[in-house]
């Protein structure tokens, strides 16, 4: 059951209204605060990358690169990060939605080109 199914159960008599301009608009408008924890995401983000770039070697598994990512960005502080790893040929689009909820990385060796 989702939250607005669940909400409508649970609220009966309620009326609900769309508001998703509106508070979108609210969203748009960042604090320093906020700018200061996105900035500090990004930064860490670029840190990840150039962590991978020094650690990626011939012959390790997608999973691999995804696991040591994962470890090095959670030791830095990351609490939630989505890392994306996924391994085939030059330009091919990663299968977003199968990587994340069903298969993960492929397992399949990385190679450099020659």
């Amino acid at each position: 059951m989702n939250f607005y199914r669940y909400l409508v159960d649970h609220l009966s008599g309620a009326k609900f209204v769309d508001m998703t301009e509106e508070i979108d608009q609210i969203k748009a408008v960042k604090s320093k605060e906020e700018l200061g924890w996105i900035r500090k995401a990004a930064a860490l983000q670029d840190a990840g990358i150039q962590h991978v770039k020094k650690t990626l070697k011939p012959g390790m598994r997608d999973f691999e690169v995804y696991a040591e990512a994962h470890y090095w960005m959670t030791r830095q502080g990351s609490e939630r990060g989505l890392i994306l790893v996924g391994s085939g040929p030059k330009g091919c689009l990663l299968p977003f939605n199968s990587v994340i909820s069903k298969t993960g990385p492929s397992g399949r060796e990385i190679r450099f080109p020659s």
